[in-house]
């Protein structure tokens, strides 16, 4: 866990120092926020590590960081758009729809800006019969 700490100083320290083209620092700019969400990420991850692989009783014995992203969210919600064809702000009742619709087929199709790392699937139904 040191040498993961040790990475993790060191890279906050090159995003609070990165620098755009007028040599004006980023995070104190107006596009912010990517650094910030970085930054506290790379905050949180030392805490959430000791609690998870080190604590009094470990929970996992590794953590993948890529599964902490909002990719998953992002693809549900994508799918939820996809139900209001060229709708793509759907209300409340409309929401509803898609997401029975999506729980009783558990067939998300994946047509967004996110290429999957893994197998994880969005939706799981037990089937009763």
């Amino acid at each position: 866990m040191l040498i993961v700490e040790s990475f993790l100083l060191t890279s906050k320290g090159v995003l609070l120092s990165t620098t755009d083209m007028t040599g004006e620092r980023v995070c104190d700019g107006k596009r912010k926020i990517c650094i910030l969400v970085c930054f506290f990420n790379i905050e949180s991850l030392p805490g959430l590590g000791k609690v998870l692989l080190f604590g009094p009783s470990p929970v996992q014995q590794f953590l993948l960081t890529y599964k902490l992203s909002q990719h998953h969210l992002e693809w549900f919600f994508s799918a939820v758009r996809q139900f209001g064809g060229w709708n793509n702000n759907p209300s409340a009742i409309q929401f509803i729809n898609a997401f029975r619709s999506l729980l009783s087929h558990a067939g998300v199709s994946i047509k967004s800006n996110c290429l999957s790392q893994d197998t994880t699937s969005l939706l799981n139904v037990a089937n009763t019969d």
